[in-house]
């Protein structure tokens, strides 16, 4: 893993990920439970291979999950960073398993596909881990809904994962750090001179709310600091904007543009959808 004894690296507003995609992969890579759960709600005929399309594919960690289940995924995604990342990733997966991947540089709003047949290319799509959150205008998030659903064959899936809790508990306390998680990284060898193992280093990430540009969105800045003991070795900073989303704003928007709610669910194990939900798991259908 990298580390810099320099100044911290800021992140730029065009790519906020610049600097943080490969700490990224340290705090999600050993979260599955969403690619489960992305399965079991977007069923294939019998023998059929699901040809999917994700939004944000981010560094192909739920991609690279669904295609090692069979099926066929084009990811979009607008960091260079993060598909940087995600073409290591799938350099170490089987050849007949990468072949199955397909990931393009674009938006919600402009994906730069191929215009689809009349009867759609996808059978389903998928914008998960609170990416919606990203389109922080109804504008935008309307446009990018129309985009998508001529994607979409006939009855294909549209299924959005809403975090319900997280960026708006940072919105409620602004200025308020909260430590999101923290993560071993690999020890370094032990030199050979020396009978002691080599310290342990890990990484932490914090997040700090401030009030958004708008009414309804949320700035955060994100802190991912790498320590070995009680020592600091170094940090990286994104800073990224969020609209405050709800469940019944979502598919609202989702009816308007054309989509029928299927289901919705509080949790990855299919639970329904309470009150106090810290997700909404949106299943629409074109």
């Amino acid at each position: 893993m990298p580390a810099n004894d320099s100044a911290p690296p800021i992140s730029t507003p065009d790519d906020p990920y610049a600097n943080i995609a490969d700490w990224y992969d340290v705090e999600h890579d050993g979260f599955a439970a969403d690619g489960e759960f992305y399965q079991a709600v977007i069923a294939s005929a019998a023998g059929a291979r699901i040809n999917a399309l994700e939004i944000g594919s981010g560094t192909g960690r739920l991609a690279a999950a669904l295609a090692l289940a069979g099926w066929a995924v084009t990811g979009i995604e607008p960091s260079a960073a993060m598909r940087a990342r995600c073409a290591t990733r799938l350099a170490k997966l089987p050849p007949a398993v990468a072949r199955r991947l397909h990931i393009v540089a674009g938006t919600a709003t402009a994906p730069n596909l191929p215009t689809p047949p009349s009867g759609g290319a996808f059978d389903a799509a998928i914008i998960a881990l609170g990416t919606f959150a990203h389109l922080t205008t109804a504008k935008e998030r309307k446009e990018a809904l129309a985009v998508i659903r001529p994607q979409l064959r006939p009855n294909g899936k549209l299924v959005i994962d809403l975090d319900l809790e997280g960026p708006r508990s940072l919105a409620e306390h602004p200025k308020k750090p909260v430590r999101l998680g923290v993560w071993p990284l690999p020890s370094k060898a032990t030199p050979t001179h020396s009978t002691q193992p080599a310290p342990q280093q890990r990484l932490t990430h914090i997040a700090t709310g401030l009030p958004g540009p708008t009414p309804g969105t949320v700035i955060i800045h994100h802190g991912y600091v790498v320590s070995e003991g009680k020592r600091q070795i170094s940090q990286a900073t994104a800073t990224t904007t969020l609209a405050l989303l709800t469940y019944e704003q979502v598919a609202e928007e989702l009816r308007q543009a054309g989509y029928r709610i299927s289901a919705v669910y509080g949790d990855y194990s299919l639970a329904p959808l309470a009150a106090d939900a810290p997700r909404a798991l949106i299943v629409a259908t074109r």
